[in-house]
């Protein structure tokens, strides 16, 4: 294989085609951006499949003003069936995901491609959030610093993916099926790894995210991602992760650390004020990189308003991940200890984040 600027070649003569792939669902206020941005790529895109994860609203018209490919699921199952009901369908040798609330910048594409080929035993590429985003509330904003800050704290291979925006080549692998609605992309990493491949996290890929936070929704997405990760931590022997590489996926040990703190003060409120101190206290060490971030970001006013939000939803998170904890254990109590089928059953007693996921899966294979 030969490198060219501007592209990968699989032999001297033929270049390597992409198709991006769009998981959408009631996305009919953030996909036009997301194609528009698409379509103004400085890299070449043989075609843009969106997959309309069974919408009740105009998703799927609004993209075929585009002129995309538009595949309809007739019913909402989450965005990992959307995903592989896209790689059923594309043609490309390199397939690029982008959620349908995702602006991408105009070499983001280009640069997915090139990153590819950095090492011959990365399978595929994730990008992160840009720091700047159209929605200037302070949850939004709180949010998408957040999700900046974790994703660049990450070492440059990391064991998960981050499904806004990830490539991967069809040359080296095909992407595994998982059967979680939610935390499935996570997973995906871990299982690429499993497989020998890894996956490169190139932190100047980044893009803008155009959800919109408020502190409901915020806190119901932090209650419902911990509650699937709990499903993932038993799966994937999360202690040992911990223990040897200091993070579960994109985790921190710190982060994980301050979960149980807010419990843990308000407990101790009731004996005496000083151990509630000194859990409060503990709680800011192990936070104080994170709110120099924000302050640096947004200033003194803004980091002094985070330390409050950032408590209650590390509370919210912990309380996910007991719940989530607790399915796990009863369905592998009633299973005799077998996980074998679990992810499914997780879905069933789940709280509904929303989101876009009906294909075919294909096993991971080497070539």
């Amino acid at each position: 294989m030969s490198t060219m600027p501007g592209g990968l070649f699989l032999d001297e003569r033929e270049p390597m085609t992409i198709t991006v792939v769009v998981p959408a669902y009631n996305s009919e206020r953030t996909i036009g951006r997301c194609l528009e941005a698409i379509a103004n790529s400085t890299e070449e895109v043989a075609e843009v499949i969106v997959v309309d994860d069974g919408s009740d609203d105009s998703t799927a018209e609004v993209a075929e003003g585009f002129g995309c490919r538009i595949v309809r699921l007739p019913r909402n199952r989450g965005p990992e069936h959307a995903r592989q009901a896209g790689i059923k369908e594309s043609r490309g040798d390199v397939v690029v995901f982008v959620d349908s609330d995702i602006v991408v910048k105009p070499d983001t594409i280009r640069e997915l491609k090139r990153s590819l080929d950095v090492e011959p035993d990365v399978g595929a590429v994730v990008g992160t959030l840009s720091k700047e985003h159209p929605n200037p509330g302070f949850y939004s904003t709180y949010k998408n610093l957040y999700m900046n800050y974790i994703l660049d704290k990450c070492p440059r291979y990391v064991d998960f993916i981050y499904g806004s925006i990830f490539a991967y080549r069809k040359d080296r692998i095909r992407l595994p099926r998982t059967f979680m609605r939610l935390g499935e992309d996570t997973e995906l990493g871990e299982l690429i790894n499993r497989e020998g491949y890894r996956i490169l996290l190139n932190k100047d890929i980044q893009v803008v995210h155009l959800k919109k936070y408020g502190p409901a929704s915020l806190l119901k997405n932090d209650f419902t991602i911990p509650y699937y990760w709990a499903h993932l931590f038993v799966k994937h022997r999360g202690w040992g992760r911990i223990l040897k590489k200091r993070r579960f996926f994109h985790a921190r040990s710190s982060q994980l650390a301050s979960l149980p703190i807010p419990y843990l003060t308000v407990a101790a409120l009731t004996f005496s004020p000083w151990p509630a101190m000194a859990l409060s206290a503990l709680y800011l060490g192990l936070n104080m990189d994170y709110f120099a971030f924000l302050r640096r970001e947004r200033g003194w006013a803004y980091a002094a308003a985070s330390v409050p939000v950032t408590w209650v939803d590390m509370a919210v998170m912990a309380l996910g991940a007991a719940a989530g904890f607790a399915v796990t254990i009863a369905k592998m109590a009633a299973r005799h200890g077998n996980l074998e089928g679990m992810d499914a059953d997780l879905d069933e007693a789940a709280p509904r984040a929303g989101g876009g996921d009906d294909g075919v899966g294909v096993p991971l294979i080497r070539r």
